[in-house]
């Protein structure tokens, strides 16, 4: 299963990673250890929306494809 990133237009970050015991020292590990990382309801991450490009780059390299969704407003250039 691949990781999914959702970048909603207001808010955090939410991503959907595969279960494993150690997501949230990998997460550390890539994005820093004064991240601040909140588990939603046995379901997802949050992370700061600052944390976009480094997060996907620390995905690809680890599982070799991720799921993003990117909402944006039609009038964005």
């Amino acid at each position: 299963m691949a990781p999914n990133l959702y970048r909603p237009l207001t808010g955090q970050l939410q991503l959907r990673l595969p279960y494993q015991l150690g997501n949230r020292d990998w997460l550390r590990d890539r994005l820093g250890e004064r991240i601040h990382l909140t588990w939603v309801k046995a379901s997802y991450w949050t992370i700061a929306r600052e944390h976009l490009m480094p997060l996907l780059e620390a995905l690809v390299a680890e599982y070799g494809k991720v799921a993003v969704w990117l909402e944006f407003k039609q009038t964005e250039k």
